[in-house]
This record gives structure tokens, sequence and C-alpha cells, in this order.
């Protein structure tokens, strides 16, 4: 008997065809095979069935030489390529106009002969004193200064050389005066001179803030002469001591290494006048315009001489309290 060619035997149904690749999980039709842990009671095997999710390979070689031929993409690059140059050309030309264009940093101010070296402050009394002379003077000093010159020096400042009646005060007897202690008024000008030639500057020092009482302008004050009147500090006596004496305007007290107070009575005045420092030191009273003008004419006088400037002493006592208040 013929067997039905239609008839399939067991080994021909299909059934020995493999479900999935063995080596990669999953067959052609994109379906992945998962096998999950055995069941630990009755070892049963679980498989879980899922679309195969594919990588992301790119576009071949054919799709992309379809895009680099495209005119358009050609003309994309082109205009990318030219537009970079621009821009980087543009950038360079602004480079160059900033550097070129920009305003330049303006060169450091010159400095004044002033800020070009340290002031060298000399006693000219003590500076060339020697066993044959009790003190130095004028023309000594002109000696020494290729000394200071060669120290780098440019500056120097003489202490004061002013007529004084107490060497030992500051207190100036006449202000357009030299001390004859320290030579004459040419001394001063041959020193002045030699400086120059040194390349040196001078300053004078002045005190401005008193002068001594033997100077004309306080005699004149004194007298209360109507023009020099008020060139002194003076103020009325507050009534009277124990003793029946004047009794002075405030407390202020002297700076010197006395103390006491900052008053001293004048019998000629019949008032009292300022000293800061010692009695024999009056104070200028510099709310007068009249004694500002008084000391511009004596500065005047000594730059017209040949000094490059002043050292001013004890200035912040210029200025006193209009109303004497303790």
């Amino acid at each position: 008997m013929e067997k039905d060619s239609n008839v399939t035997s067991p080994q021909d149904d299909g059934a020995g065809d493999k479900l999935v690749d063995e080596k990669n999980g999953h067959n052609s039709k994109g379906i992945e095979v998962k096998y999950m842990t055995p069941n630990s009671q009755n070892g049963d095997a679980k498989i879980d069935i899922e679309n195969l999710k594919s990588a992301f390979a790119g576009m071949g070689k054919e799709e992309l030489m379809k895009f680099a031929s495209d005119p358009f993409w050609i003309r994309t690059r082109w205009f990318l390529f030219i537009l970079f140059w621009v821009l980087w050309a543009s950038m360079l030309a602004g480079a160059i106009a900033i550097i070129i264009l920009a305003p330049k940093c303006a060169p450091p101010t010159p400095r004044e002969w002033w800020e070009q070296s340290p002031m060298y402050k000399a006693n000219v009394a003590t500076f060339t004193k020697d066993s044959n002379k009790l003190q130095g003077d004028l023309k000594g000093f002109t000696t020494k200064l290729e000394y200071l010159s060669s120290l780098g020096v440019k500056t120097v400042v003489l202490s004061n050389i002013l007529k004084v009646s107490d060497k030992e005060s500051d207190g100036v007897d006449e202000f357009k005066t030299v001390s004859p202690s320290f030579g004459t008024l040419e001394d001063l000008k041959a020193l002045i001179s030699a400086a120059k030639d040194q390349g040196l500057k001078l300053l004078l020092t002045l005190v401005p803030n008193h002068s001594s009482l033997k100077n004309d302008l306080f005699n004149k004050s004194a007298s209360k002469d109507p023009l020099f009147s008020s060139y002194y500090v003076w103020a009325p006596e507050k009534g009277f001591t124990s003793d029946g004496l004047p009794a002075p305007p405030n407390n202020w007290l002297s700076l010197s290494g006395e103390g006491g107070s900052a008053w001293e009575w004048n019998e000629a005045r019949g008032e009292f006048y300022l000293h800061q420092f010692d009695k024999e030191e009056p104070e200028f009273n510099f709310r007068n315009p009249k004694v500002v003008e008084f000391f511009n004419d004596v500065m005047k006088f000594w730059l017209d001489l040949g000094f490059s400037g002043f050292y001013l002493e004890r200035t912040r006592y210029l200025i006193e309290d209009v109303d004497f208040r303790n």
C-alpha cells in the first residue's frame, strides 16, 4: 500500500526546525527570545519572546554619495566654507584695527625736581663746625656742596639762617636778613650760585608762626600802630587773679618745655599776647590779610635771591580759635 504523499511523517512536520538561533538567541523574523530562571519548585523554565530591537548602523556609502552629489548640499557646503573664511578674515582685520587705532597709554608724567631724590636737611651751624670755629657758617657750607652732590642728593634744606636774638629760639628778628653768625647776604648769594653749579636745589627753612619780641613788627603792634595793631594775636584780660594780676583770656597752655599759660601780659599795650611756644615768640595773626601779604613779600624776596622753595615749620599752629574758647 502506497503512502499518501500529502501525509507527512512526524519527522517532516517542522517540529525539528529550530525556533531560535542557538548562538544569538533570536531568529530571522526579528523575534528575541529570553530564557528566564527555572522555578526552583518544579524545575519549569519560562520563555519571554519580544520583538528584536535593531541597532542603528548609520547610512551606507551609496546613500552618503547621493547627498554628496545633491546640488543643495553642494551649495550649502560652499556657503559654510566661504562664511568661515570671511568670518576669520574679519576677526583678523578687527584685531589689527584695534592694535593700530586703539589710543596709546600716555607716558608717565616727568617727576618734578622735588621728587627726584631725598631732601637732605642740613644744620648750617653744625654741618661745617670744627675746632677752630664755634659754629659752621655759609662759607664753610659752600665747600661741602660737592660732597653732597656725590651722595646723589639733588635738594638741600638749609636750617633757619635768618637773624634771631636767641640762638636757641626760632623767633626771627628780621625776616629778610641773614644772621651775622652765619655770614652776610653776599656769602649766601655765593652759596646759591655754587649750588646751581652742582645741580643742587636749595630750600630755606622758615617758621611763619611767630617772630621774636625784638621784631619791629611786634613793637609796632604792641604800641597799637594802626597799620600793625592786629599783626599779632592779642586779647584783653579776663578779670583778675587773687593776687590782683590780670587773668589770661582762657586756659590755653604753652607747648614749650616750661609749660604754663600760652598768654603773656604786655604792659605797653595793656593786653595779653599769645605764644604757643616760648614767651619770647609771639604769634602772628594769620586771620589778618596784611600778615599773609607780608609773608608773601618775604618769600618773594628769597625766591628772587635764588632759593627754589621753602621748608615751612609749625604751620599747624598758624590759625587759632577766633573766639578763644577753652
